[in-house]
């Protein structure tokens, strides 16, 4: 029952014409760096620059965190019928999963559009090398870097819903803005990582191009972090849920 509803609100979603917008959103930001001159040709490269890319990121930032504006809109009104049956926390966690399920959608189209891009201007240098930092090839590295990036973007995503939910949409719109524009702002960091304490507070570091002077390390960093979130957000759920409680 809980799986049919969800398919109804995510094709109810995805047919909304406020996604025309963030589509857009999403093109551009991919467009813009695969028009960027580079020397370097090989198609993995240049996919991997262009995911790591300032531009995109905020633009691709701004077009998930939109998207959960859109989504606590569309359905504020299922959240206040339903909390009248003090069901709101199945409800929240609920949502929950079908931020994770947009977030993850959003990326694999930029993902696929980013793709196209790199085939576009690589000049069909398709040639697998190694990832400059690594001794193993780039194409394992831009595994890793999807994959953290989704995690942290689903992370992410969820707090600025839970503080929707909690502070209203001034507050939400406010860190939208300045967590987009912080991957333009933000200075490039070209001091190499020796040690797990020295990891990055600032998530748009970790869609960046960093030295670490191991793979495991920038593994152990990604996971502390991703923990650190983690935690960030059952503060909030506990917090929101007490709030509910004490109305």
């Amino acid at each position: 029952m809980e799986f049919r509803a969800r398919l109804v609100r995510l094709n109810s979603f995805f047919s909304k014409k406020n996604n025309i917008l963030i589509y857009l959103i999403i093109f551009i930001g991919v467009l813009i760096p695969s028009l960027s001159p580079s020397f370097d040709t090989n198609i993995w490269n240049r996919l991997l620059s262009i995911l790591n890319n300032p531009f995109f990121n905020c633009m691709y930032f701004f077009a998930i965190g939109l998207n959960v504006m859109y989504m606590v809109k569309e359905n504020s009104k299922s959240f206040n019928f339903i909390i009248r049956f003090n069901n709101y926390h199945n409800l929240i966690k609920s949502f929950i999963k079908d931020i994770i399920i947009y977030t993850i959608f959003l990326y694999f189209i930029s993902f696929i559009l980013s793709f196209a891009g790199s085939i576009l201007f690589s000049l069909d240098n398709f040639s697998m090398v190694d990832y400059f930092d690594y001794s193993f090839p780039v194409i394992i590295y831009i595994i890793f870097f999807a994959i953290r990036s989704i995690m942290i973007s689903c992370l992410l995503n969820i707090i600025i819903y839970l503080l929707t939910l909690n502070r209203g949409k001034i507050l939400s719109t406010i860190i939208l803005t300045i967590n987009s524009s912080l991957f333009l702002v933000l200075p490039q960091n070209y001091k190499m990582i020796n040690h797990f304490y020295d990891l990055h507070i600032f998530p748009q570091y970790y869609y960046m191009y960093n030295t670490y002077s191991t793979f495991m390390l920038e593994t152990i960093c990604t996971i502390l972090y991703v923990f650190l979130l983690i935690i960030i957000i059952n503060i909030l759920f506990k917090f929101f849920l007490k709030k509910k409680r004490d109305i």
